[in-house]
């Protein structure tokens, strides 16, 4: 992957750096990247390359991230479940890129684990 004009770093340079401050899907690194003015075959090229090595995590549809990443953001909440823990899980699940079909059953079978306790 070559550099870009002038002192731009690589779309695969500038989405490392982004990820050693915090983990970002491939959604949100596509619209970190596109933000920064790099094209669509720039981000393929680069998201192709961080999955190769693992440096991301797929999304969409995948219901042992969103069950994982779930676990992870509540568990760093000190309130636990609650109702206004689930409006920031939805927020947090779909900013991941996560289907929105896909939030919407998890948080249902989430809300009838709070009604019942």
């Amino acid at each position: 992957m070559k550099k870009n004009k002038g002192s731009h770093p690589s779309a695969l340079d500038a989405a490392l750096k982004l990820l050693e401050g915090k983990d970002y899907s491939p959604y949100e690194l596509t619209a970190k990247l596109a933000g920064r003015g790099y094209t669509p075959a720039e981000i393929d090229e680069t998201l192709d390359i961080l999955r190769r090595y693992h440096y991301v995590t797929e999304t969409g549809t995948n219901v042992v991230e969103l069950e994982k990443m779930s676990a992870a953001w509540l568990a760093k909440r000190r309130g636990g479940l609650s109702p206004s823990a689930l409006r920031g899980l939805e927020t947090f699940l779909l900013k991941k890129g996560f289907d929105p079909d896909l939030v919407r059953v998890h948080l249902e079978r989430l809300a009838e684990q709070l009604q019942a306790s």
